[in-house]
């Protein structure tokens, strides 16, 4: 079929086409950014669909309300929604990297399609469409009663599939309470959903194209932005997914001080001196130290792809292990060079190219820097650790300055340091795109002294992604440490923190107590005022108190003080989002909160951060203790460090003298008076609480 049978028109006006109106209504449906759940989570339409079970879109022919007949999805999850309106027509979603969005309509009668924006026309889908609305031709009515709403989800590419995909779906279920039954998934490289979720029902499905069901509403999942929930939840399922012999791989890595993660790569954007110049930067980072050794990432096997039969169906079984295969021997042959420039490196350095994708990120999370090409290695490594790294490319990829861009991608990451223009060559091959085009690399010791400044850091890189992790750097400080948080919430911090005993309290548990007590933790399902007064516990004390309860100044100041007198002479406390996000969560009122975000509100923010005026503690505690010292850990903005000082601070001076002045500071003063809550770097308040307290240990 040519070209010019099937005709593309992408309106630049309302008056250019008859149905420029209705592709105007629907992109402002799909991506208004007041009707979109949130920026990680799904598109609007999407969630919509979910929650009310049907798509509604505005009729070219008379503007009325119009619903489907049904849907019918592709190979690739992309779904079309036929409208059988006085001129039939199709809606078609985009490709997973444009987060499913509805991007364009097809009109069988004229066989136009009418998009967005410029699109590369799939003729064997335009055929079948074809087909099946000569099919349908004779179906009556224009909308179904009650629709079999199927969620979505399952991409082979992994980075699409967390980026696109599973980021939008934890986001829209944990953060908006979106009620998802049933899931339907194709490809699930990282984890078992079923084991990750569940309270869904998932199913296996096979991805195929399907001929159009009357009353099913497939609704594929989409958005753009890597949670940091989703990045815990894959790397925790990672860990408990490896085997036996994967798990023995990590504890033998995890022995040395410093891991490299080096890529390579066989196809688009390939440094073509790879072997030379990989083995150059192995042998230069392993001379550093002998407590240094290096990881080399390949491509890495999804985790069902032996299971499941629909990589077989589009041919990416056989591709996937030839590239394996392919980058697995690339990594060999560094190894080989690298002992050769440098003796008895090779017993430092791991072939990581080709395993599974558990194996692959448990690997990248005891990493401390990378080097890496520009594109899914750098992701699988960058988007789920703050670690700092080097990426090298092409001079057309270097140019477009992406490291903002990647960064951006996913919540937390930090900027990954480019190659500069002059450190690459491009290759003369004239038949590859500029943007995936080969390189050499022609400079490779700016990235060796990036690497040197990593292994002779006087501190070791503290990985800072979340809560859990700031409390674990004090925890362990304690030998038969205890440990109480206040306000559970989902008990996801709670589950992370490693300590001799746990007790956790919260007036109202929002987890399955039996998923989370065991031998060594305490749950009670209490106000904090009543655990604090009541007569358990009442002679035990704790070396960490983390505060997350209800966020006010006048409840927190009360856990503050509270804590305080059961806390040891050693002993931290840290209190949680001391630091609003925004002034509507800075709101000390949660219902006015709510009243403000309600849908209908054009000042809603389409956020659900909340704080409250927890901050105002802060200048509570520099007004009238002088006994305790604190910090505001740099890399969260969110978590007050608090321990007691051998000496009194000087207050005189300080803060603001009264209560009533320290209950009327806004939002406004706290932007301003943001030196007050000395921000420091988790490593620096360490160091200060050790010189402080000196070594830990109890009367």
């Amino acid at each position: 079929m040519s070209d010019a049978t099937v005709k593309v028109v992408v309106p630049s006006s309302a008056n250019e086409i008859t149905w420029a109106p209705l592709l105007d209504k629907l992109e402002r449906f799909v991506y208004s950014a007041n009707r979109r759940i949130s920026e990680k989570g799904m598109l609007y339409y999407q969630a919509r669909a979910i929650e009310t079970g049907v798509i509604v879109v505005p009729s070219p022919a008379n503007g009325n309300e119009l619903q489907p007949l049904g849907s019918l999805r592709c190979a690739d999850n992309q779904v079309c929604y036929f409208f059988n309106d006085t001129d039939p027509f199709w809606l078609m979603t985009d490709e997973i990297s444009k987060s499913r969005g509805i991007s364009s309509a097809y009109y069988p009668s004229s066989r136009t399609i009418i998009a967005f924006s410029p699109i590369r026309v799939d003729h064997e889908l335009i055929e079948f469409l074809d087909q099946e609305t000569a099919r349908l031709h004779t179906e009556l009515g224009t909308g179904i009663a009650k629709f079999d709403v199927r969620p979505l989800i399952g991409h082979q590419n992994f980075a699409h599939h967390v980026w696109n995909e599973l980021s939008p779906l934890v986001e829209t279920i944990w953060e908006h309470a979106l009620q998802i039954r049933n899931l339907y998934v194709t490809y699930s490289p990282i984890f078992d959903l079923s084991k990750a979720l569940p309270a869904v029902n998932v199913h296996k499905i096979v991805a195929e194209r399907e001929a159009l069901s009357i009353g099913t509403l497939w609704v594929p999942i989409g958005g753009a932005k890597v949670s940091a929930r989703t990045k815990r939840l894959c790397l925790d399922a990672s860990m408990e997914d490896l085997t036996a012999d994967e798990a023995r791989v990590l504890e033998e890595v995890k022995t040395y001080d410093n891991i490299i993660w080096v890529s390579v790569r066989s196809h688009n954007r390939t440094l073509v001196n790879q072997v030379a110049a990989l083995s150059q930067i192995c042998a230069g980072v392993l001379s550093l130290s002998s407590r240094v050794a290096v990881v080399l990432d390949g491509f890495s096997l999804p985790r069902d792809i032996d299971s499941n039969r629909s990589y077989r169906a589009i041919r990416f079984l056989d591709n996937s292990l030839q590239l394996a295969q392919q980058t697995a021997s690339v990594a060999d042959e560094v190894i080989l060079e690298t002992e050769r420039l440098l003796k008895g490196a090779a017993k430092r350095m791991y072939n990581g190219a080709g395993v599974r994708l558990p194996l692959s990120l448990s690997l990248a999370s005891v990493c401390s820097f990378y080097i890496c090409h520009h594109g899914t290695q750098q992701h699988k490594v960058g988007w789920f650790f703050s670690i700092p790294g080097v990426v090298h490319t092409n001079r057309h990829v270097i140019a477009s300055k992406p490291a903002g861009w990647v960064r951006d991608q996913s919540e937390g990451s930090l900027a990954p340091q480019y190659v500069g223009e002059e450190d690459v060559r491009n290759s003369a091959k004239v038949s590859e795109p500029e943007y995936f085009g080969s390189y050499d690399l022609v400079n490779v010791f700016g990235i060796i002294s990036q690497a040197s400044n990593i292994v002779h850091r006087k501190e070791p890189t503290m990985r800072v992604e979340r809560r859990s992790d700031v409390i674990n750097e004090f925890t362990k400080e304690f030998p038969q440490c205890r440990y109480l948080e206040v306000g559970l919430w989902k008990a996801e911090t709670f589950r992370e923190v490693i300590a001799h005993l746990k007790v956790g309290i919260d007036p109202n548990f929002r987890f399955s107590r039996a998923d989370v007590e065991k031998p060594g933790v305490i749950l009670e399902e209490v106000k904090s005022d009543d655990y604090f007064f009541g007569e358990r516990h009442k002679d035990l004390c704790f070396d960490v108190v983390f505060l997350d309860g209800l966020h006010t100044f006048e409840q927190t100041l009360r856990d503050f003080n509270n804590a305080l007198v059961k806390l040891d002479r050693n002993g931290v406390i840290i209190i949680d989002d001391v630091l609003p996000s925004s002034y509507l969560a800075s709101i000390s009122d949660p219902g006015l909160v709510s009243k403000i975000r309600s849908p209908d509100n054009p000042f809603n923010d389409n956020s659900s951060a909340w704080m409250g005026d927890v901050y105002r503690l802060v200048y509570f505690i520099e007004t009238f203790y002088p006994m305790i010292e604190f910090a505001l850990v740099k890399e969260t903005q969110a978590q007050l460090v608090c321990w007691r000082r051998r000496t009194a601070r000087n207050i005189l001076g300080v803060g603001f003298g009264k209560v009533e002045a320290i209950s009327r500071v806004d939002y406004a003063h706290l932007l301003a008076d943001y030196k007050r809550f000395n921000a420091l770097s988790l490593a620096d308040i360490k160091s200060r609480y050790s010189s402080e307290i000196g070594s830990v240990s109890r009367d």
